[in-house]
Parts: C-alpha cells; structure tokens; sequence
C-alpha cells in the first residue's frame, strides 16, 4: 500500500502591515462605447461601470470596478457600497491569518484528495 507524505507550502518570513479602512468610495460612470455591441436581444451603445476606491488610514488605495450591464442597478448598487464603506470603517482591510488558514485549508484538502 502506497503512502504519500503531505509537506505544508513554505511560510514566507514577512510582516504584513495591517491596513485600515478608512472608506469607500463609489463612483457611477456610463462611457459610450466606441464599437457596438450587437447581440440578438439589444444594441449596447454605452457600458455602466461602478469606479471602487478602497482608502486606508495607512494611506494604501484599493481600486476594483464592477459592470453591472444595467444603468438602472447602479442607483442601488452606488448606495449598498457607501453603506458597506460605512460599516467597514476602522476595521482591518483583510487580516492576513484568514487569508493563511483558507490557504492552508484549500492546499491540504486538494493535496489529501489526490492522495488516495
């Protein structure tokens, strides 16, 4: 019966700075596009994007988009992000041991199926 032997990634010897939330920001946009989009249901003539500041206390800027198709969806969407902000305010950004343990947890449970 064949054994295999499981070896834990290498731990990089690094200090993270812990970064805080300080807020988000959500910006609506709606360029017009340069070439159509034409599928069978719609001609797409403008792309609606929402523009994502993430600011630290640290002075670290995050930025990210979304592209929520609909102009309509982004009076709801502008607003949930704000309140999102709101509620992550003074909070860590991402605590680096979460990060750790999901990555830890994804390699030994990938490396324990391909053993058996």
């Amino acid at each position: 019966m064949a054994t295999c032997q499981m070896s834990e990634p290498p731990v990089l010897a690094m200090a993270y700075p812990i970064l805080t939330v300080r807020e988000i920001t959500a910006r609506p946009v709606v360029p017009k596009l340069k070439r159509l989009v034409v599928a069978r249901i719609a001609t797409i003539t403008d792309w609606p994007l929402i523009l994502i500041d993430l600011l630290t206390e640290e002075g670290i800027v995050g930025r990210s988009y979304l592209e929520p198709y609909i102009v309509k969806s982004m009076s709801y969407l502008v607003p949930a992000l704000k309140d999102l902000g709101a509620l992550l305010k003074g909070r860590p950004v991402a605590p680096i041991e979460l990060f750790d343990a999901a990555r830890k947890s994804r390699f030994t449970s990938s490396a324990t199926k391909a053993c058996r």
